[in-house]
């Protein structure tokens, strides 16, 4: 099983796969740069990873050590389709601050955010829309 893993995120390029159960959706990408393409959309870009999303489960970085590039420096988030979820972005380890980033179905461009999420997430709680 490692094998193949290995060889579908070679194949897709990220460096980590995840594997849709029956309580997993299709994962989010996120990467540690973003660049907005000629036509406007926001895209990842430097290292990328293929992130489960656990509906109802608060994630952080240390869960996620084959992926730790993205520690302190999360700029781009992608929900995939179908959009049957969304993450709230957390500047705490526990998914409890009060205050979050909504990265929603699509492109999110961390870069951009108002309340100065980019390279400062901590953790992450996907909900199921």
């Amino acid at each position: 099983m490692a094998v193949l893993k290995k060889l579908l995120a070679t194949v897709i390029g990220f460096s980590s796969l995840a594997f849709v159960s029956a309580q997993t959706y299709n994962p989010a990408e996120f990467c540690t740069d973003a660049y907005n393409t000629t036509d406007g959309v926001a895209e990842g870009t430097g290292f990328c990873a293929a992130i489960p999303a656990d509906i109802g489960v608060c994630h952080t970085f240390a869960d996620f050590p084959e992926d730790s590039a993205l520690a302190g420096n999360l700029s781009f988030v992608y929900i995939p389709a179908p959009y049957t979820y969304h993450c709230n972005l957390y500047q705490d380890a526990s998914c409890s601050d009060t205050a979050y980033y909504w990265a929603s179905a699509g492109h999110n461009d961390l870069t951009i955010s108002l309340g100065g999420y980019n390279d400062n997430v901590d953790s992450w709680l996907c909900i199921a829309s």
